[in-house]
């Protein structure tokens, strides 16, 4: 009889755990909409916070492609309801970030990566970066010059003929 009370005082309206459509994050990939449990990963503590690292949500998403060629826009919204998409994140700053579970708060801990910091998160876009257009252009071989003959040499190195030290080793070609 407790454990039906309990579960009769923990309905949604009066939990204080979020609502079950707020407990799943969507990721928008190709089209196609997936939804990932924000409780599934494991968390970690930032402050008085229970954190979730967004490449733990990506990894608990199951979706295809190599993580660094991705891009990620992040749906998010303020305190006054105003839904806003960013900027596409490129994929190791959208590693770097956190979302809360209870409230789904956006947070970096780096300065210059927490422009979304405190923002609530709706949805996230995943696409493939734009990756550089790389050209393949052949080298241009350089001539290649036969070795110096005799003669050259002579007419180049005028007195090195005459050093001791020195002993040319030729191969006529012409020969």
């Amino acid at each position: 009889m407790a454990l039906r009370n309990l579960a009769l005082a923990r309905t949604p309206a009066n939990s204080a755990e979020p609502q079950p459509a707020d407990r799943s994050v969507t990721f928008v990939h190709e089209g196609h909409e997936h939804q990932v449990d924000i409780g599934a990963p494991r968390a970690i503590r930032r402050g008085r916070r229970r954190m979730v690292q967004l490449i733990d949500l990506w990894v608990a998403s199951l979706l295809p492609g190599e993580f660094l060629d991705l891009r990620f826009s992040l749906v998010t919204s303020n305190q006054a309801g105003v839904v806003r998409r960013s900027a596409p994140l490129e994929a190791l700053h959208f590693a770097r970030g956190f979302v809360s579970r209870r409230e789904r708060a956006l947070f970096w801990e780096e300065e210059e990566d927490g422009a979304l910091n405190g923002l609530r998160l709706e949805s996230i876009e995943v696409a493939p970066a734009l990756a550089s257009v790389v050209r393949m252009v052949p080298a241009k071989t350089l001539p290649v010059r036969p070795p110096p003959r005799r003669l050259d040499l002579r007419r180049l190195l005028p007195h090195a003929m005459h050093y001791p030290q020195v002993q040319w080793q030729f191969r006529d070609r012409a020969r």
